[in-house]
């Protein structure tokens, strides 16, 4: 897989995931925001642990799924982006969680995604 593919699979990811393919990130850029967005998840990720929250285990599974997408087998990887209902049946998989919390999960991780663009955004 090119560079340029994995950058076009990431913002299909990102508008799955969060509906939101960040267009005002420019290409040049999306690497730099690939890994600030890994590392703001990792830290979501452990504030939900010390919580004893059940959203670490959607927040850990996001993690894996962009911080592995580039590896993975091409025909998993179709099947999770197809949409959005596939991507959450997915989530309901590997973490064994109920539908009904995974689709609120992922509603509070929307708007912390947000805030982690507006971050990077700023930063850089």
């Amino acid at each position: 897989m090119t560079l340029e593919e994995r950058k076009e699979i990431f913002r299909h990811l990102l508008d799955l995931i969060f509906f939101d393919a960040c267009p005002e990130i420019e290409d040049e850029r999306l690497i730099g925001f690939y890994f600030f967005l890994l590392n703001s998840l990792e830290m979501r990720s452990e504030m939900h642990l010390s919580k004893d929250s059940d959203d670490f285990f959607v927040v850990e599974s996001i993690v894996s799924l962009l911080s592995e997408f580039h590896s993975m087998d091409t025909y998993v990887l179709l099947q999770i982006t197809k949409s959005h209902s596939n991507f959450r049946h997915t989530l309901k998989e590997k973490t064994g969680l109920t539908s009904f919390f995974i689709a609120h999960s992922i509603e509070r991780f929307i708007s912390a995604f947000q805030d982690i663009k507006q971050g990077y955004l700023f930063c850089e």
